[in-house]
């Protein structure tokens, strides 16, 4: 009997142990105000024409390379150009053939082969497959069969993830964290899932956490970056799930309501971050704060903010964008920020450069 309450006693001491590890690793970064706002001005703006593309979804930074990104009735859902912009080639067809794609989803993810060949993930959420596109063939042959590897996924994968990623350790999972507020990862054990989330503080309906969780992510450093839609914060994790830094702006803004079966997403719900890049040195997060019932009324007078935190959580910029946006490009390798207005005929991508914004 002594034995066993010394065994208990010592497992709630380590529990406790490990608890107050996570809460110690756990950082907390908290601001009210963010630096006062850098305007960014259209006409100091480098800009790109792309004609004839309607609804341009990205532009993405491939090594070198930069790659439009298109879902509206595309001949090509891809089109690649070089630095500066000249068009030199295309891949990914729509249909239901060998290698055509039916809603294909890519999150900047490339990495090189041991021969020394660009290799994209992209996703097909209408046939729940992750596909491996060997981009230097892509963009020589016609036939995409030829160089579309069809990746197997698990079951539970099938379950209409917003975007197919894989992480740096060859993980599968959701890049939004909307289903369950969980992603999976592989390991020698199979696909395994990670339920450690940072709590949301006086959650108005914890039984809509699903909705709560809302967010745009990045890979970076080994760790998922996740900026939230409906709640002002910035959360980092640890390969094993656990969180590791928290960004969170004060607000009085009103608790999320997600009750609203009509419209679960509720247009009176503030809307904070709406897209998230991670380089090698900076967390870039564009916020806009405001509800959809607010963007509605007043759209021509609402922009979007690009804030921009080092590593460790401070925030070191501010940067007002022209106009409302949902996305935006960093090429860190020349140091551009680059955004799309879409309210012209064709579409228009603005190119600033960083080292004289932030000068």
């Amino acid at each position: 009997m002594y034995k066993l309450t010394l065994i208990i006693t010592l497992c709630l001491i380590t529990a406790s142990c490990s608890n107050s590890r996570l809460d110690d690793d756990w950082q907390h970064i908290y601001f009210e105000n963010p630096p006062l706002a850098l305007n960014l001005d259209v006409s100091e703006a480098e800009t790109v024409n792309f004609k004839h593309i309607l609804v341009p979804q990205r532009v993405y930074v491939v090594d070198s390379l930069y790659i439009l990104y298109q879902t509206t009735e595309p001949d090509y859902f891809f089109t690649v150009y070089d630095k500066s912009f000249n068009k030199i080639g295309a891949f990914g067809r729509k249909g239901m053939g060998p290698g055509e794609f039916q809603s294909v989803r890519y999150k900047n993810q490339y990495f090189y082969s041991e021969e020394g060949s660009l290799q994209m993930w992209v996703y097909d959420g209408t046939f729940f497959n992750g596909y491996l596109i060997d981009l230097n063939e892509a963009m020589l042959v016609s036939d995409d069969s030829y160089i579309i590897t069809k990746i197997a996924l698990p079951l539970f994968v099938q379950t209409l993830p917003e975007f197919f990623f894989i992480d740096p350790d060859n993980g599968i999972g959701r890049s939004d964290m909307y289903s369950e507020g969980r992603y999976f990862k592989s390991s020698t054990d199979g696909f395994l899932w990670f339920g450690m989330f940072p709590q949301l503080d006086g959650i108005a309906h914890p039984e809509n956490k699903k909705l709560a969780y809302h967010a745009s992510s990045s890979f970076q450093d080994g760790l998922l970056y996740s900026a939230m839609t409906f709640f002002p914060r910035i959360d980092v994790f640890y390969p094993n799930g656990n969180p590791k830094l928290s960004i969170i702006k004060k607000t009085k803004h009103i608790l999320p309501n997600f009750l609203d079966e009509s419209n679960p997403f509720n247009s009176y719900n503030v809307e904070y971050y709406y897209d998230i890049f991670v380089g090698e040195n900076n967390i870039y997060a564009l916020f806009v704060g405001q509800s959809r019932q607010e963007l509605r009324t007043n759209l021509s007078a609402i922009s979007s903010f690009l804030y921009v935190f080092d590593k460790s959580g401070e925030i070191k910029y501010n940067l007002k964008l022209p106009y409302l946006v949902s996305s935006f490009t960093i090429d860190e390798k020349r140091n551009r920020l680059m955004i799309f207005d879409r309210s012209k005929e064709d579409a228009v991508l603005n190119i600033w450069d960083l080292n004289k914004v932030l000068k």
